[in-house]
Formats: C-alpha cells, structure tokens, sequence
C-alpha cells in the first residue's frame, strides 16, 4: 500500500519520542505536579482494606461507591513513593462523538481516579492522556468499554489545559462466532 504510514517502533527515534512510558516518568511527574499546585491531585492515604471497607459500607447503605465521598482533609507532600489520585470536579458533560453522535452524562459517574501508581508509574487512565497531548494526536479511537470513563477523562483535560482529541466509539470487536468480544491472549 503505497503512501500507508504506519506507527512508530517504541525501540525506534520520532519526533515524539521516547515512545516507551518508562521512559516518560519524567513527564508525567511534571503533568502530576500542575494538578497538585491546581488542587486537582493529592496523595491516597488509604489502604487497600480501608478502600474495601468503603465499598462494603456503600453496598450495605445501597448507594453506589464513589472514591470522593472519602477524601481526606488533609494529605502528605507527594514525595513520588505515595499513590497520587486526581480529585474530580463532578458535573455534567455533553461531547460529540464521531460515531456515535451527540453524548451526555451526569455528575454521579465523575470520581477521583489513581493517576500515579505508588511504584511512580502512571495509570493508562492518565498515562494516554499526557502521551496523547504530547504526541499531538488529534483523534482517539476507542472500544465501547471505555465509554464509561470518558466523562472523568473529559474532566482531567480540562483540570490539565488540554485541549481535547477527537474521540471517537467503536462497537466491541467481536470473536469469530459473534457471540462474545476478543480477548488478548
């Protein structure tokens, strides 16, 4: 296919390069650190245990789990050995989305989400975020299964600056009979 460009290497030089995330901590750290000087990230203090004990103590109460009904009032410097987590502004979006149209959501589906991992590696939910801003990448093309997320990714652009890609929402990619989505194997 003449004229096809296809993606870059990791292990090869580009323009945007390093393409490897472990070799992008550097920059993630600096993105972290304009959300916690914003406000907009502070260090999870709790453990694994207490985090369970608040999902437990929703579902007993029926009410759904969300992460920002339990942020502390105070937290630590982030020293990078700590999890840091985003703190949401909850609200309502609407966005366009390339296949599917018009979209909306309320604030209930907006919460605070880990953004770095307390080994100081990002989460994809932040990692694709910075990576796409500074790749340039101007239209992001997703499976049905991250719907649900784009709402706090529409929030984290906005506490970052960035301007937001084209988004776009494709069906699941389905196994040969049909019956059930591929999985990695």
């Amino acid at each position: 296919m003449a004229g096809l460009k296809l993606g870059r290497r990791p292990d090869k030089d580009g323009p945007f390069g390093p393409y490897r995330q472990s070799q992008r901590l550097d920059s993630y750290k600096r993105f972290a650190q304009q959300l916690i000087q914003a406000g907009r990230a502070y260090v999870d203090p709790y453990s694994s245990a207490q985090v369970e004990e608040f999902r437990a103590q929703a579902k007993n109460n029926k009410q759904p789990f969300l992460y920002r009904n339990h942020r502390p009032q105070s937290t630590p410097d982030w020293d990078g050995s700590q999890a840091l987590r985003f703190k949401s502004e909850p609200k309502d979006y609407q966005w366009h989305d390339e296949v599917m149209g018009e979209l909306s959501t309320g604030p209930e589906v907006i919460d605070d989400f880990i953004i770095i991992k307390s080994d100081g590696y990002p989460t994809y939910n932040f990692a694709h975020i910075v990576d796409d801003h500074l790749m340039q990448i101007s239209h992001v093309i997703r499976s049905q299964e991250f719907l649900a997320s784009i709402p706090n990714f529409l929030n984290l652009y906005e506490a970052l600056g960035i301007e937001r890609p084209l988004l776009a929402t494709l069906p699941y990619v389905m196994s040969l009979t049909g019956q059930k989505k591929t999985v990695k194997t």
